[in-house]
């Protein structure tokens, strides 16, 4: 009779093929993890995306229903005179430097969407080369900046326009 020196091969493949399983399982729940913090990160900063756009619109409104805009000096919140950079500078938070949004539906939110319009300056056409005076534009152009942060202070957006009135 032949003795067989192999009976404990199989124990041995079976552990090496469950050590395996669990290794690709391990960096497969990593990878579902990264994959929800993207899917997260993505939802908070369409959250922030969307409070921005409703803020610009907000800002638009205000444009169009005042009929007498008051100086844009500084005085009222929110309102200034042109200036280049005042978007990055200006402090968001501060309820004397920005105008708050009005409306609804974003309560969860880590900070109030704000907006600033700033008066740009006039720039008037120059007459055409026969020397005769076109139609002058008497409209006004404002440049309008929305704020807003998602549910984490970690996704903020600004969005600008620029609003003829």
């Amino acid at each position: 009779m032949n003795q067989r020196s192999e009976q404990g091969s199989v124990l041995i493949v079976s552990i090496i093929i469950l050590l395996v399983m669990t290794v690709i399982g391990l960096a497969g729940m990593e990878l579902t993890g990264l994959e929800e913090k993207m899917a997260g990160n993505m939802r908070d900063r369409n959250i922030a995306f969307q409070a921005a756009e409703a803020t610009l619109n907000d800002a638009e409104d205000y444009l169009a229903d005042v009929v007498l805009l008051p100086d844009f000096d500084g005085s009222v919140a929110g309102l200034y005179e042109s200036d280049a950079d005042l978007w990055e500078t200006v402090n968001w938070t501060s309820s004397s430097a920005v105008k708050a949004y009005s409306g609804e539906g974003f309560t969860a939110l880590a900070e109030t969407p704000a907006y600033v319009i700033e008066k740009l300056e006039f720039v008037s056409k120059t007459d055409d080369s026969l020397g005769m005076g076109g139609a002058v534009d008497t409209d006004s152009y404002y440049r309008v900046s929305a704020r807003a942060v998602g549910q984490t202070d970690t996704a903020e957006v600004i969005l600008q326009t620029v609003y003829k009135r």
